[in-house]
């Protein structure tokens, strides 16, 4: 394997997944095995080569890594999806990304979440998430980060949402 910032099949017929180039199938998969057996392999992923695999080419369509990939994106109704920091990378590093403005949510502003992008020649956008939102959704009181870190997850959909 070569490390090689792109993802397609090259001339030479190299699989390139975010970072490192294979020059076969079953060598990019060889690779994708050792990741799903190492320690460190994200718990949705782990003993699932394929699915490292799937993550890694989505991950670098979007110019990410396949490290940035396994610990950015998980799988929502069987598809791909980019989420948290990971999502905010991608976001801030458009060349059109100006600036943001975030409020967190406090008890005072009704656990309300609020988040600005401005763009090169857009209008600001302002997109918020609420206590009231996450309830309807049924996120709110949900084990783990929803119930670890509420007003993180909160930031989170707004930024998503104004994103």
């Amino acid at each position: 394997m070569t490390n090689e910032l792109s993802v397609r099949e090259n001339a030479q017929g190299s699989i390139c997944m975010g970072g490192l180039t294979a020059h076969t199938l079953d060598e990019a998969m060889a690779f994708c095995k050792k990741i799903a057996d190492s320690e460190v392999c994200p718990k949705q992923l782990k003993g699932k080569p394929g699915d490292v695999f799937v993550v890694a080419s989505f991950g670098a369509a979007l110019g990410l890594n396949i490290m940035q990939s396994i610990t950015s994106i998980m799988s929502v109704n069987g598809k791909p999806s980019l989420f948290g920091d990971g999502f905010w990378a991608i976001v801030t590093s458009q060349p059109d990304f100006v600036d943001w403005k975030e409020e967190q949510p406090t008890p005072a502003n009704g656990m309300t979440a609020s988040c600005t992008i401005t763009r090169k020649g857009r209008q600001p956008v302002t997109r918020t998430f609420s206590k009231a939102d996450a309830e309807k959704a049924g996120l709110w009181g949900k084990a783990g980060p929803w119930t670890q870190y509420t007003g993180r997850m909160l930031m989170h959909r707004a930024r998503t949402f104004a994103g």
